[in-house]
């Protein structure tokens, strides 16, 4: 569904998605959307060394 080419106006969309206009202009201004992407956080770093150590022994 491409809301854009259907001629709704950004705040009509923005009513329909329920989300603020300012993100809706958001995404109408870029070229192409960037995938999604996701961030995994985690303490890996942390524990580098004893990964690499028990990497090494087996």
């Amino acid at each position: 569904m491409n809301l854009k080419k259907s001629n709704n106006s950004q705040r009509a969309i923005a009513n329909a998605l329920n989300i603020n206009r300012n993100t809706v202009r958001y995404y109408f201004e870029m070229e192409e959307l960037l995938p999604r992407t996701t961030i995994y956080f985690n303490n890996y770093g942390d524990f580098m060394d004893l990964i690499k150590e028990c990497c090494n022994q087996g």
